[in-house]
């Protein structure tokens, strides 16, 4: 599939379901932005009653309480950022699901199908987890000026290219984190990982320069009045977030439905429904052949025959002797020794063709007519 093709599919799925999908981001923008505002807020709060309770202006140092509470928000912190991006990962995973199953089978999303990443949360908290250790250990290349910096991009986005569709195939296929993994390696490898970068790069550039068009009429607006300008470009940047983030789901999901995400989950799809009428190739991924089936009870395998070796003929399919019921003997069969088999079998015929002349038919059988009714005896005239 080209890229212009990847856009304007995308585009498509983005505008048939508009609403629901900005929708959809809404909701999810809203819960997350909700809980991650308490849960830092309770960090910050313990983070402040630590320094409070701990700090001396005397020794202008924290106690030992000041210290603790200190390293319980900081743990609070990290477990709060590792909660809210499993968070996300459900939600977008339900996201993807709605996307790539109206895509599939050619018809409407279900926005009820946003909340069925829970159903999966496990494999999204191992996602999670996986890729949160993969960054605070290449952030340990940061020690190295410039050059570390620059090996921890590279293999950031050589991973993240590589298990691009781990979070489609987790909520299409319902496939554990490792199942994915490999599974989104094969992919990425069968149509290229320079080709899946390219795409990924353009529509990085379409999204920017969205975004600068977005800044450069905020800050036209600014000249005029700050605080108009100010609050119209941040409604723009609210709006671009909003219609952003649903064109992104789509894009990728059409690269994942492009990519071999047809064949395989198809088995699963609505009654009726076919690669052909969703409009994307049915593309088997690579590595993942089906077993051949099993033969059926009544196909007989035939054994290889050997160049130069004699050919026996099968003997001729007779019927069931217990199942066929016996001819009966008839008195003008032939005898079994008569030496000349066609006149036995010219005479047998004649006195079958003579008898059935000379016999005579039998008379129709009539059933016995019906009883008649009784008549009425007369009756006595009247005595005078």
């Amino acid at each position: 599939m080209s890229i212009s093709e990847v856009f304007s599919k995308a585009f498509e799925l983005w505008k048939k379901d508009v609403l629901w999908l900005i929708l959809a981001a809404l909701v999810i923008g809203l819960v997350i932005g909700v809980i991650a505002a308490i849960m830092f807020a309770i960090i910050f709060g313990v983070a402040l009653g630590g320094v409070g309770l701990g700090y001396s202006s005397t020794s202008n140092s924290i106690s030992g309480v000041g210290v603790g509470m200190l390293i319980l928000a900081f743990v609070g912190y990290v477990v709060g950022l590792f909660a809210i991006m499993v968070l996300s990962m459900t939600f977008y995973g339900g996201l993807f699901e709605m996307v790539i199953g109206a895509a599939r089978e050619n018809r409407p999303v279900v926005f009820s199908d946003l909340f069925s990443g829970f159903k999966k949360f496990g494999s999204y908290a191992i996602f999670a987890l996986v890729m949160a250790g993969i960054v605070i250990g290449l952030s340990l290349l940061n020690i190295i000026p410039i050059l570390g910096t620059l090996a921890m991009i590279a293999i950031l986005l050589w991973i993240e290219v590589l298990w691009l569709y781990v979070l489609p195939l987790i909520a299409d296929q319902g496939l554990t984190f490792g199942e994915a993994q490999t599974r989104s390696r094969a992919m990425v490898k069968d149509v290229g990982w320079w080709k899946t970068f390219a795409m990924l790069i353009l529509l990085m550039v379409a999204i920017w320069v969205v975004a600068l068009i977005i800044a450069l009429i905020s800050s036209a607006l600014s000249k005029a009045s700050s605080s108009v300008g100010g609050i119209i470009g941040g409604l723009l940047f609210i709006v671009f977030e909003v219609v952003v983030g649903p064109y992104v789901i789509c894009y990728i999901s059409t690269m994942y439905l492009g990519s071999g995400g047809v064949e395989p989950a198809f088995a699963g799809a609505g009654a009726g429904a076919s690669p052909a009428a969703s409009g994307y190739p049915a593309a088997p991924a690579a590595g993942f052949a089906m077993p051949p089936a099993p033969p059926a009870p009544w196909q007989t395998p035939v054994a290889p025959v050997t160049p130069g070796a004699p050919v026996t003929p099968s003997a001729p399919l007779t019927p069931d002797a217990a199942a066929v019921p016996p001819a009966p003997a008839s008195d003008a069969a032939a005898p079994a020794d008569t030496a000349d088999t066609g006149t036995a079998v010219t005479q047998t015929a004649d006195e079958a063709t003579e008898a059935a002349q000379t016999a005579v038919p039998e008379p129709p059988v009539t059933p016995p007519e019906a009883p008649q009714a009784p008549t009425n005896p007369p009756v006595p005239p009247p005595l005078t």
